[in-house]
């Protein structure tokens, strides 16, 4: 079970308002910037988890790149 705090990239999406394509885009430009997800159970699904840390990234990423890149 993912610890708390621990977010897959759609909880992120949801808590940002966004949909997954968005999430998805921002975790492959940053690549080995963002270090390691680490796979964990959410719910009844198993996905990989970002930290707090890792999701102000995505976060950050997603606000300097602009609407352009939300699609």
């Amino acid at each position: 079970q993912a610890p708390e705090g621990i977010l897959s990239a759609s909880s992120l999406a949801n808590k940002l308002g966004l949909s997954v394509l968005p999430i998805n885009n921002a975790i492959k430009e940053l690549g080995d910037t963002l270090g390691e997800a680490t796979i964990f159970k959410f719910d009844n699904r198993v996905a990989r988890g970002y930290t707090p840390e890792q999701q102000e990234m995505i976060q950050q990423f997603l606000e300097e790149v602009g609407r352009t890149f939300l699609l």
